[in-house]
């Protein structure tokens, strides 16, 4: 992220103080140290699995599900789109199941993807895009790159070595997921009349560098969204008020997931503040940001070792010879990389992910026996 915010390419951005970047090189470097404890201690492994033969009755119910929020919603999003209607993919779905739904069939593609990576045919690549399908149909740009980074950590864990041909695969495939991310945005913010870039250049205060250089505009949207929350953060830790504490509203609703500290919240009246940003429609602001604002520094602190802590856990919990290990493995990788762009510990469409193979584990793990390079 701070080699993204490097490049310069919008004038929203302030520049990055000293405390911040040494706050992060400090975190960084303890973060090393326990992964590679976990290394030692051989925590982190890839297993192979075989074909499990109810993943088409798995996926029959999510698209039944599906369905049932399309009949509801009465319509398609992205038709609806196309079509030159205007549509709030904020409201989409059926309450609370919509939720269940996505982050269920969202666990169930890295599943599949998985299952992909140990025995590869066109079937099951055939499942595995049905499962990312929904995403598409929805416009819902967060879920889609939410499973892609799951089943990128999956095939990085597969891997024995890193070829540079590899290396080149990944490459490209990452810049095809950026620049199609661009022309989902400029599509949903011209509401499907065109794909142009030219608005989000104008609001975004794209420099003449960016403007000038051989990169296409699409890319300008990958650029914001990853480096737009460190913007967001060096922004808060420069205006916010210092003398604002508010320990009580910080552990509800910055430790607490989203659809629990909701209530909590609005039962004790507890206040709920937001973080100063660049600009209003920039929102993320990393882990750390909202933190800041109810009690400073040592709320970042405490997050950290929040992250530390949970995620250490989450790690000995999971069993190494369930065929969910893999799968709870990446979406956990996939929360932490996705926390620099918000606290995802709150955000329910990411943490309940975690849950499914954790429990999944346990209650399968006698009844499998796991196919492992090994063998």
């Amino acid at each position: 992220m701070i080699l993204v915010y490097s490049l310069g390419w919008s004038d929203l951005y302030p520049d990055l103080s000293w405390p911040l970047f040494t706050f992060f090189i400090i975190t960084f470097i303890i973060s090393f140290a326990f992964g590679l404890i976990f290394h030692i201690l051989k925590r982190i492994e890839y297993r192979d699995i075989s074909w499990d033969d109810r993943i088409s009755f798995y996926l029959f119910l999510v698209w039944i599900g599906y369905l049932a929020e399309f009949i509801y919603n009465k319509g398609i999003p992205l038709q609806i789109l196309l079509s030159g209607q205007d549509f709030d993919y904020t409201a989409f779905g059926i309450p609370t199941f919509h939720v269940f739904l996505v982050t269920y069939s969202s666990f169930l593609s890295v599943f599949i993807f998985h299952q992909l990576c140990s025995k590869f045919s066109k079937g099951r690549f055939i499942y595995f895009l049905l499962s990312i399908l929904p995403s598409i149909l929805i416009v819902s740009r967060g879920t889609l790159l939410i499973v892609l980074t799951s089943c990128l950590f999956v095939y990085l864990l597969s891997l024995k070595h890193v070829s540079p041909k590899r290396v080149i695969i990944i490459l490209f495939s990452a810049i095809f997921v950026f620049y199609l991310f661009g022309v989902m945005g400029n599509l949903r913010q011209n509401n499907g009349k065109n794909a142009s870039s030219a608005l989000i250049l104008e609001i975004a205060l794209a420099t003449e560098k960016f403007r000038r250089s051989v990169v296409p505009d699409e890319f300008i949207w990958s650029y914001l969204y990853i480096s737009s929350p460190l913007a967001n953060l060096q922004n808060t830790i420069l205006v916010a008020p210092d003398d604002n504490i508010n320990w009580i509203s910080f552990l509800n609703y910055e430790l607490l997931p989203d659809f629990i500290s909701k209530r909590t919240g609005s039962f004790f009246d507890l206040p709920k503040s937001d973080m100063p940003r660049v600009a209003p429609w920039l929102t993320v602001s990393t882990l750390y940001a909202r933190a800041f604002v109810f009690v400073g520094w040592p709320g970042m602190i405490v997050l950290f070792l929040f992250f530390i802590t949970t995620s250490s856990l989450y790690l000995m919990l999971l069993r190494k010879r369930s065929q969910f290990y893999v799968v709870g493995l990446a979406i956990l990788n996939t929360l932490v990389l996705f926390n620099t762009f918000d606290n995802m510990y709150m955000f329910s469409g990411l943490n309940l992910q975690l849950v499914y193979p954790l429990v999944l584990c346990y209650v399968n793990f006698p009844k499998f026996i796991l196919r492992t390079r090994q063998a």
